[in-house]
């Protein structure tokens, strides 16, 4: 499988990306993994995971006895969200090969990213609310006022928030989709992720929307931005385009071979739903046929 995905990227001509330590500001390793199971309760937690893995993998009593010491929490990441079978991962030492190895009961495993700092030293976040609709017209004066009514915030944090952030605003209007309707993309001067992740009450799910997810072919930078959401992709998981322009979009499976291509005009999002993936990893080349632009992204299908 290594072999494959090191021939797709030259394939497509994609920089290679270094590995990435699973440690975080507070010491802690913390890790992001799709579960291969049918139902994923809200209460999942540390004992339901060990017992998940003990069933269906083979697993060295040496290697058990490392995760039950030094696993200190399993949480369904999106609790509210249904069907999902992302969880959070949160251990005292590196425990990275030990999950990778687990081929049975885990679909995909990365790291913890809270580094949100894009290319142009600005940073930037894609954040799921407990509103049950996020208005259109929704931005950084509600956002705080939906912080200071619904959390505990210290007047510092506060003060950081209303100092840092440059602007909030829905992240997809023109989505229909449940979860999707909640999600804002906050932009700020600095790292806020810690705050952010401390607002239990307001604040369901947050990830970066950073520049790292965009692997380019072009010579020169672009001003065009794209994301997928959420990546590892649902059905609900969507291409969006900073701007409306007319692009073909190519996927790759992780052979290198097309498996499908559509070409775009006058839209903002394009739903994955429209593609048929099966398990793996895949790359979408996405041409603006405009400039001539090309961006390629890497989608992780559960």
């Amino acid at each position: 499988m290594k072999k494959t995905i090191f021939l797709l990227l030259i394939f497509l001509n994609i920089p290679f990306a270094k590995s990435q330590d699973c440690i975080q500001d507070d010491g802690t390793y913390q890790y992001r993994t799709v579960l291969n199971i049918e139902n994923l309760p809200a209460d999942f937690n540390k004992s339901d995971f060990i017992i998940r893995i003990t069933e269906i993998d083979i697993i060295s009593n040496d290697d058990l006895a490392i995760l039950n010491d030094n696993i200190t929490s399993v949480f369904k990441t999106i609790p509210s969200y249904e069907p999902s079978k992302y969880i959070a991962i949160v251990a005292t030492i590196e425990i990275y090969t030990i999950l990778d190895s687990l081929e049975n009961s885990l679909d995909f495993l990365y790291c913890l990213v809270t580094d949100c700092e894009k290319t142009d030293g600005t940073f930037k976040y894609m954040t799921a609310l407990t509103l049950s609709e996020v208005p259109n017209d929704f931005n950084k004066d509600d956002f705080i006022n939906f912080v200071v009514n619904s959390d505990t915030i210290s007047p510092e944090d506060l003060a950081t928030l209303n100092a840092e952030i440059t602007s909030v605003y829905k992240a997809f209007p023109s989505s229909q989709n449940e979860f999707l309707l909640r999600v804002v993309s906050i932009d700020a001067t600095s790292e806020i992720y810690a705050i952010l992740d401390s607002l239990v009450n307001s604040v369901e799910f947050i990830e970066c929307d950073s520049d790292e997810v965009i692997l380019s072919n072009n010579d020169m930078e672009t001003e065009e931005k794209f994301v997928v959401y959420p990546n590892p992709i649902t059905e609900e998981s969507v291409i969006k385009f900073s701007e409306s322009n007319d692009y073909q979009l190519e996927f790759f499976n992780n052979l290198g071979q097309l498996i499908y291509q559509e070409n775009i005009s006058n839209s903002t999002v394009f739903n994955l739903k429209n593609v048929s993936f099966t398990k793996g990893l895949y790359f979408v080349k996405i041409y603006n046929l405009t400039n001539g632009n090309t961006e390629t992204l890497k989608l992780i299908n559960k």
